[in-house]
């Protein structure tokens, strides 16, 4: 089965294949696919724009008919002692990048003595048949005193997991694509595709 995913991530696209492509689904990214659309990420919820970015991309790329799906995912983290956020502004919270959307949730959690926080992703996917379906998982875990670790991406550098002592950043690729939000979308994708 060939699935367009939605997404230029470098992080996202390494993840999406490593989980997908060992189940025997082959992954195309919008660079592989030819397909080349922005897509305002303006809804008020990650399932919100993870559909509408399926749905957009799915019919930009309709044309082929080469896919049998279009998957997108719109995640971000929720810290409990900022009322949610940054939540769907995840990606632009600082509006400059991965290193400084970590500082700044660093700054904003400084004093704070709840550190609870989660990961949300929700999966949308457009079947080429029409059908579409969203999937949606939360990682539970706590932000870090500071950024630790090296892998991943986005705010792994910050989150620490719940039930471990280190960022998801220090997790191995194997461990974290089997427990994070994003992992347990996949892994529910991964059952519906196959029924």
């Amino acid at each position: 089965m060939k699935l367009l995913l939605a997404s230029n991530n470098g992080g996202k696209l390494r993840e999406f294949r490593s989980v997908l492509e060992s189940a025997g689904f082959r992954i195309y990214s919008l660079a592989d696919a030819g397909v080349a659309v922005e897509v305002v990420e303006d809804g008020a919820t990650f399932s919100e724009n993870a559909l509408k970015k399926a749905r957009t991309v799915a019919a930009e790329a309709a044309a082929g008919g080469e896919f049998d799906a279009v998957i997108a995912d719109d995640s971000g983290i929720c810290a409990d002692a900022l009322g949610g956020a940054p939540g769907v502004f995840s990606a632009r919270y600082s509006e400059r990048g991965d290193d400084a959307n970590n500082e700044k949730i660093l700054r904003e959690m400084r004093d704070k003595a709840d550190r609870r926080a989660h990961f949300v992703c929700a999966l949308a996917i457009c079947f080429r048949d029409g059908r579409e379906e969203v999937i949606e998982e939360r990682w539970d875990g706590e932000i870090a005193n500071q950024s630790m670790g090296s892998g991943g991406f986005g705010y792994d550098r910050v989150f620490v997991p719940e039930g471990f002592e280190v960022t998801s950043a220090q997790l191995s690729p194997e461990v974290k694509n089997k427990i994070s939000h994003r992992a347990k979308c996949l892994q529910q994708l991964i059952f519906r595709l196959r029924e």
